[in-house]
């Protein structure tokens, strides 16, 4: 039982590893996205404001809006990596600790005596 939840907690944590290695890079890639779009919205809103019409100004303002939500949405899954899909591994891991520290006793039905395994 121990060797068993031994290889599950290496493989947890082997799991974890690899998320974090790709939570990192998706951070990257959500990152600079963001920096594309927030000088986007920018540039939207700054031709918006130069020119004196306003409907011209409703106009830009959409898609500069627009680039502001798709930046942020970017980030989404970078922050879901790094902020919660971890916390199965970590929670498995803990399970599979308290497994094989404890004291199992198999008991036959029917049988006189125990055996105890640890």
């Amino acid at each position: 039982m121990k060797l068993y939840c031994q290889f599950k907690i290496e493989e947890n944590q082997k799991a974890l590893v690899a998320l974090r290695h790709q939570g990192i890079a998706s951070l990257w890639v959500g990152l600079t996205v963001l920096a594309i779009c927030l000088v986007l919205a920018g540039m939207f809103t700054l031709v918006a404001k130069l020119g004196a019409n306003n409907i011209l100004l409703a106009l830009l303002a959409i898609p500069a809006e627009g680039f502001l939500i798709a930046g942020w949405v970017a980030m989404w899954q970078p922050a879901e990596l790094l902020l919660y899909d971890w916390w199965p591994f970590r929670r498995d891991i803990r399970i599979y600790q308290h497994i094989a520290e404890a004291d199992i006793a198999l008991r036959a039905v029917g049988a006189e005596g125990e055996f105890w395994c640890s």
